[in-house]
Order: C-alpha cells, then sequence, then structure tokens
C-alpha cells in the first residue's frame, strides 16, 4: 500500500470514528426522538382502581377517600334491603374510608382500603360465603358474579364466594401475580412473566388461554370470554363470541387499557378515545367520550373516566346506572394519576419461595441459580452432587441425606443419590408437583391440587398420607415423621410420634403459614409471626418475632425474620446455631443435620456449621440472582461495555440533551423489572428526564425478594469531554478484540 492510499484510509478511518461519536452523542439525529404517548399503560391502570362497574351499579373513590354508589347498588337496592331489614348486613359500612380501590359484581362490592385490608357489602342470594379471617397485606381486588378476587402483595391470590363452578379453585402453586381480574363464573391471573393463569367454568373456552399468548400487560374478564392486553398495545380475545365479543376491530392498536362484561369488549387508546366491539347496539361509542384516561365495562352499559376526573357512561339506563350523580369528580385537578412504587418486602411466601432455591443434606449443600441449573458442593460418597446431565430447568430444590431432588418447571422430579430405602423410587406418574420436602430415608411431594404424595422408608407410617388431606399449601418432613399445613392454616403429622412430635398443639391450629421437622421435634409458624416448637423440644428464644420463614436441623431450629436476621437455637455440638456474626438481608434459609444455610437478597449464600466435608464451602462467585440480558440508551456514551454482571455505570451525554430513551431487557422474562422503583415491561422503551446537572436511575432485577441492582449515573457534559470520551471508548473496544 502506497503512502497515498494510507493517508486515504486514515483520514477515513478518523472521520468515521468523528461520525460515529457525533451519532452517539446526540450531535447528529439519524432518527426523529419517539414521542411520548398521551396516555400510558401504567397511568390507565392506576386510574381504572378509581372506579368499578358491576351487574346494574357503579362505584367511585371520591378525593377524600370515601364511596359513592349509584345504579341498583344504591338507593333502589337500599330501599330493597329496608323492606327486608337487612340494611345492616348489607348496606355499605358507614365508617368506610381510605379506600384505594373499588371492584363491583352482580350484587356485591368491594373497597381495598389503604392498610390494605378488604371491605364487602350488599352479598345477596345463598353464595353469601364471608370473606376469609385476616385478609391482609392485598394490593389488588376483583369481584365476579358470586364470587370475589384478592391478589396480595406477596404475588399470591385468595378467592371466595360461590364455588359450584370452581371459579373460587386458585391454582395450586400459582404466584408471581401482578394482576387479577373475574368473569361471570371465572378468573383470571397474570403472573409478573406475561403470561396468563385462568380457571373456573370454561364451557365456553373462556379459560382456554391461547399457548403462544405472551407479553401480556392486562386482563379480562367478560360473561363467558377473556381479553388480554400485550405490552406492544395490541388485544387478544377468546371463549364465547356468539356476539361478536371476540371479534377484535382490525387494526387495533396503541390500546393502554381494556375491559369486558357480558357481552361487550373495551378497549382504550393512548389518544384517550375508546373503542367498544359486540353487544347489539352498543358498538357506538358517544362522540362526549373523549380525553379518557380510564374505563369499565358493566353488565349492559360501559363508564369511562375523563382526564378532568368527570365521568360519562353509556348504554342501557333502566336501574339508573348511567345516572353519574351529580357533581361527581373523583380527581382534584386534569392530573393523570401516576403509576405506584413496588415496595419488595420480606413475606412469608417470598421468604418460602427464596427458601427452595436452597439446600442442606447430611455432607451436602445444593443452590438453584436464576437460569433454572443446579450447583451442589460438598460430600459426594453416594453421588448426592452428580448433578444428572439431562436435568431440564428446575424451579425447586431439596436435598437431605445423601441424595438430591429436583423440580423441574414441567412438574417432574428428578432424583439422584442414596437409594437404600428407597427415597430416590419416584412413584409412577408422579407429575404436577409444586413443592417438595425430603430428609434421610422418605420423602413428600405437593401436587397443584393441593394433594400429597409420599415415599421412602415407611417403617413408622411416616409415608402414610392421612386418608382425605386435600387443600394442602406446605410439606415438611422431619426424620420419621411428615407434617403438611394447609390453605386455612391446619397442622397435620404423621409417623413416628414418641417424642410428641406428631401432637400438634391445639391452640395454634387455623393460625399456622410455615411447618419445618427435625429429628424429633416440629415447629410452626403463626400468623403473628412467632414460633412454637413440640416434641423433644419446646424452647423458643425469649422476644423472637416478626418470622417470616423457619426450619429445622436435627436437634436445632433455624428461623429468619422480616428484618432479614437469622436466629438458631438447640443442639450445637457442630457450630450449627452460631450465625456468623454480622450476617444480614437474608430472604431465605435452609437447615439439615448439622450444618445451616442462608440466601442473602443479592443473591450470596452463606453456610455455617459442620464442614467435615465442605457442605459449608460455597462456590467462589456463585450468586442465585438474575440480571439483564441487555440495556440500551438513546445517546450518549457508557463507561464501559455491558455485561450482566458489572452493576454501576456512568452515561455521558451532552449538555442540552433533555432525556434519554431507555431499554432494558431480562435474561429471564419471569422476573420482575424496576426502574427507579416502578414496574417497566422487560424490552420496553421508557423515556426518563434529565436535570441540569447529575441524574441517578437504578433498574432492579426481581425474583421475589432476590434483587440484582444496576446503578446508572447520568452525567451531564461538554461536547469536547464527550468527544474524547467517545473516542477512548471506541479505541478500547477495538482493542479489546
Amino acid at each position: 500500500m502506497g503512502k497515498g492510499q494510507t493517508r486515504v484510509l486514515r483520514w477515513t478511518m478518523l472521520w468515521l470514528v468523528l461520525v460515529f461519536t457525533l451519532v452517539s452523542s446526540g450531535v447528529i439525529m439519524l432518527t426523529p426522538q419517539r414521542a411520548e404517548a398521551a396516555l400510558t399503560m401504567e397511568q390507565a391502570r392506576a386510574a381504572q382502581k378509581k372506579f368499578a362497574a358491576g351487574g346494574l351499579h357503579s362505584l367511585a373513590i371520591q378525593t377524600d377517600g370515601t364511596v359513592v354508589e349509584w345504579g341498583a347498588g344504591g338507593e333502589l337496592l337500599d330501599a330493597l334491603l329496608s323492606l327486608l331489614e337487612e340494611e345492616e348486613e348489607h348496606a355499605q359500612p358507614q365508617d368506610l374510608s381510605d379506600v384505594v380501590e373499588v371492584a363491583a359484581g352482580d350484587f356485591h362490592s368491594l373497597a381495598l382500603t389503604a392498610e390494605g385490608t378488604v371491605v364487602e357489602w350488599n352479598r345477596l342470594g345463598d353464595w353469601a360465603i364471608p370473606m376469609p379471617e385476616n385478609l391482609t397485606n392485598v394490593v389488588a381486588i376483583a369481584a365476579g358474579n358470586e364470587h370475589s378476587l384478592a391478589l396480595k402483595a406477596d404475588g399470591t391470590v385468595v378467592a371466595w364466594g360461590e364455588d359450584s363452578l370452581m371459579r373460587c379453585g386458585v391454582p395450586g402453586g400459582l404466584n408471581n401475580v401482578v394482576a387479577i381480574a373475574t368473569g361471570d363464573n371465572h378468573s383470571l391471573a397474570l403472573r409478573a412473566d406475561g403470561t396468563v393463569v385462568a380457571w373456573g367454568l370454561s364451557g365456553n373456552g373462556q379459560c382456554d388461554v391461547p399457548a403462544d399468548l405472551t407479553n401480556v400487560v392486562g386482563i379480562a374478564g367478560g360473561f363467558l370470554h377473556s381479553l388480554a392486553l400485550q405490552a406492544d398495545g395490541t388485544v387478544v380475545a377468546w371463549g364465547e363470541n356468539y356476539n361478536g365479543q371476540c371479534d377484535v376491530p382490525e387494526g387495533l392498536d396503541n390500546v393502554v387499557a381494556i375491559a369486558a362484561n357480558h357481552e361487550h369488549s373495551l378497549a382504550l387508546r393512548a389518544d384517550g378515545t375508546v373503542v367498544e366491539w359486540s353487544y347489539y347496539g352498543l358498538g357506538t361509542v358517544p362522540a362526549e367520550v373523549n380525553n379518557v384516561v380510564a374505563i369499565a365495562a358493566a353488565e349492559d352499559y360501559s363508564l369511562a373516566l375523563r382526564a378532568d376526573g368527570t365521568f360519562v357512561a353509556w348504554g342501557d339506563n333502566e336501574y339508573g346506572q348511567c345516572d353519574i350523580p351529580e357533581g361527581l369528580k373523583i380527581m382534584e385537578s386534569e392530573v393523570i394519576l401516576p403509576p405506584q412504587p413496588v415496595e419488595i418486602a420480606l413475606t412469608v411466601e417470598r421468604a418460602r419461595v427464596a427458601g427452595q432455591k436452597i439446600a442442606a443434606g447430611s455432607a451436602h449443600s445444593a443452590a438453584l441459580k436464576a437460569d433454572g441449573t443446579v450447583v451442589t458442593w460438598g460430600g459426594n460418597y453416594d453421588g448426592q452432587c452428580d448433578v444428572p446431565a439431562e436435568l431440564g430447568k428446575v424451579k425447586a430444590i431439596a436435598v437431605a441425606g445423601s441424595h438430591s431432588f429436583a423440580l423441574q418447571a414441567d412438574g417432574t422430579v428428578v432424583a439422584w443419590g442414596d437409594n437404600g430405602r428407597g427415597q430416590c423410587d419416584l412413584p409412577a406418574g408422579l407429575n404436577n408437583v409444586v413443592a417438595l420436602a425430603t430428609n434421610r430415608d422418605h420423602a413428600l411431594a405437593l401436587k397443584a391440587d393441593g394433594t400429597v404424595i409420599a415415599w421412602g422408608y415407611n417403617g413408622l407410617k411416616q409415608c402414610d398420607v392421612p386418608r382425605g388431606l386435600d387443600n394442602v399449601s406446605t410439606i415438611a418432613v422431619g426424620c420419621e415423621h411428615s407434617l403438611a399445613l394447609t390453605q386455612d392454616g391446619l397442622v397435620y403429622a404423621w409417623g413416628r410420634n414418641d417424642q410428641g412430635q406428631c401432637r400438634v398443639p391445639d391452640d395454634i391450629q387455623g393460625k399456622v403459614v410455615d411447618i419445618a421437622g427435625g429429628n424429633y421435634h416440629s415447629a410452626a409458624l403463626t400468623r403473628d409471626g412467632t414460633v412454637v416448637v413440640w416434641g423433644n423440644r419446646d424452647d423458643v428464644p425469649e422476644g423472637l418475632n416478626d418470622v417470616v420463614a423457619i426450619d429445622a436441623g436435627d436437634f436445632y431450629t433455624v428461623a429468619l425474620t422480616q428484618a432479614g436476621l437469622v436466629y438458631a437455637w438447640g443442639y450445637n455440638d457442630r457450630g450449627q446455631c452460631d450465625v456468623p456474626e454480622g450476617l444480614n438481608n437474608v430472604v431465605g434459609i435452609a437447615a439439615d443435620r448439622s450444618h445451616a444455610l442462608a440466601l442473602q437478597a443479592d443473591g450470596t449464600v452463606v453456610a455455617w456449621g459442620n464442614n467435615n466435608y465442605g457442605e459449608c464451602n460455597v462456590p467462589a462467585r456463585l450468586n442465585l440472582t438474575g440480571g439483564l440480558a441487555d440495556f440500551a440508551v438513546s445517546r450518549g456514551t457508557l463507561s464501559k461495555k455491558f455485561a450482566p454482571n458489572t452493576l454501576e455505570y456512568t452515561l455521558y451525554v451532552k449538555k442540552k440533551v433533555p432525556n434519554i430513551d431507555f431499554t432494558a431487557t431480562l435474561e429471564n422474562s419471569e422476573h420482575m423489572l424496576l426502574l427507579n422503583g416502578y414496574p417497566q415491561m422487560s424490552g420496553m422503551t421508557k423515556q426518563i428526564d434529565l436535570n441540569e446537572k447529575t441524574n441517578d436511575f437504578q433498574i432492579v432485577v426481581s425474583e421475589g425478594a432476590l434483587l440484582r441492582t444496576y446503578q446508572v449515573t447520568v452525567e451531564k457534559t461538554g461536547f469536547f469531554k464527550l468527544f474524547i470520551i467517545r473516542i477512548k471508548s471506541f479505541l478500547l473496544s477495538l482493542f479489546s478484540f
């Protein structure tokens, strides 16, 4: 190559670097900036909680936190109840206040208070089954024909009401739920991974969720049909379609909210317009229905909330359901309600899920990584650490003695290691499993239908599951006895009982939320956060409270508090009760013969106790949290190339840049993504406004209580400094190959 050619090549490279730098810095714009939608899905979802439309009545939360009713649930129903002399039982409680969400069924109403409790009234008919006792920590509600749903802060669902059609039969193992909805006789749940679960009456296919339905961000249930809103703003419908209620209008997009009831469907678009289809003459939306921020569908009418806080209703008005109370306004000013931040508190359910990611055996330990693979360490004299190569994606693990179990995502179980007592001889046809528990010689499996299967050594009848035992939520095993906890807080124990380990104290029945079994003792965690122990040990540290999880080794017990602290007590010959000093921020625990494990919120595992076989030698750099697959910004230069395990970045942008578009993509779509504390859909772009100087934002990947936090500092700088930074970054990327 001649000198002239070399000079041309150098100048060409320099110009390429310059243009690349200017484009990345935002000085040259190759494409226009994305326009922010007038109404977002988060805003519509928040506004929709403020009112509800039922069979023939409507509810709305006023600015003072009280509830107003109209239609067949207002004066008309009051008159009827007066004739029946049942005002006190069925009328809205006079002291109802601090309401944050309402839901309306055919003849009943629900209100969710700021404290997370639920109030129900107008329960007419023979289905009037009371709400479950001690229903707390509720974050969302839904009301159907004769049943109700509550979504708890830990992502689980509670149902009550008339159940002849299984509308209250919440599927076993259903968790990580972020939204709920009801149809007439069926129920829907939206999980954090964007998938939908349905149950109840499905004679018209309303519970037959399309197999390819993914990336769902909203759900709604009609009389005999269901709707789903996808992240791309499109709508999917399934179920009965005799009036076209499932015929989603062609080209319907940019949708931010949906609603359904009886035989019609509604969609709210980002521009504040409403689209309606089906149910005879209801397909024409009145011209005054504009600038809408939320919608609700009732039996024969529809309701819309406008940005100024006023309502408009259309459809059948036989019972005054479209007669909006004069002067009703539920927002102080023309402000669209903002989305609510997510608080990830350590709950019993989250601690239980986290605890299923670590397990301790007699001389080995195991951990479940975020990608569904299993890691083992410690003694391997019976092959207990030889994880099968053909093992599929795992969602929970259990180990004990010198054998190991893995619960796969498809509900099947794989076992390996010692099989001297048949503990690895899995029952034929074992499937639909949602939880496992094992000790040295026997094991239990909890199935999705709430029943329990046992196998292994049965010399003391520890595998003789009580006849008729169902509705089970949690299982545990001791050395030669077994335990089961039902949904209503009752504990059942069977097997060896010479030390009283199966004599469950009567005064805790109906109050238990977690259980554990040791060699000759058992433990229970009650609803008030206290621990009860019985058998050959009954001691509990004085003042121990606010407990969210328990486990037991041979002759000792371990407890985890809501504050993330671990307590251990009992026999301590191998240091199994010597909790490491300074251990905190724990979200899950596990214990076996003489060593224990703790899983911290940042995904690290800590072990203590007996270490003769290296069972406490946690592999270096082992981390169980999920992370980001990628994140991208529309402008500026990152201080370093993104890597899933690199948690801190600086983004340099030009001083006059007012905002950036940020897109984060999860490694695992089942996890939750939070941007500055607010939910964010994986792969969706979010605009972040920048102030004059330094800006910080935080991206958190959450799998229950497990959190991986990425910190990004946005630094505004001058053009020349940005130019130099970009060149350095570009050159470093060249030399990195």
